[in-house]
């Protein structure tokens, strides 16, 4: 696959050139096995970490990086959902003022901003099996219909 896109791994992506049209860089290529073998980030481990800091399907968690992700990974263990649930279970009992610990890792986590609908099971859902338009018609240019676009 030839894209700039990241958001392709959590697709299941396994070959991607980039930088493949700019003539001032360096083609690069990424192998998903390189990823999983030497990163230990497979595919379930990309969906989680995008829908912590971000994707196109969902805005995150405010002021969640890739550290931050990385750090929800190594805490949380099983697959996509299940980390990210056990991350929310544990992050509701962890706002209780009683709640202590002495790890600087959960004194972090615990100060993240969950919406309520974090982890969507929706945005899993697109991930790991998208809609896919298999259509072969040509595709043909035309005028946008500005009324249905103001309405």
């Amino acid at each position: 696959m030839i894209t700039d896109d990241s958001d392709v791994w959590l697709f299941g992506a396994n070959h991607v050139y980039r930088h493949f049209f700019h003539q001032d860089q360096f083609v690069e290529y990424y192998d998903s096995n390189s990823i999983v073998n030497q990163l230990g980030l497979d595919r379930e481990s990309m969906i989680a970490i995008g829908m912590i800091v971000g994707s196109d399907y969902t805005r995150g968690i405010p002021n969640a990086g890739i550290i931050t992700a990385l750090e929800i990974l190594q805490e949380f263990h099983g697959n996509c959902m299940e980390r990210l649930n056990k991350f929310r279970h544990w992050w509701k009992k962890a706002q209780k003022s009683d709640y202590k610990t002495d790890s600087k890792v959960l004194k972090h986590l615990k100060n993240l901003q969950l919406s309520e609908g974090f982890p969507s099971q929706a945005v899993y859902d697109a991930y790991q099996t998208p809609k896919i338009d298999y259509d072969k018609s040509k595709f043909t240019w035309a005028m946008p219909q500005l009324e249905l676009l103001r309405e």
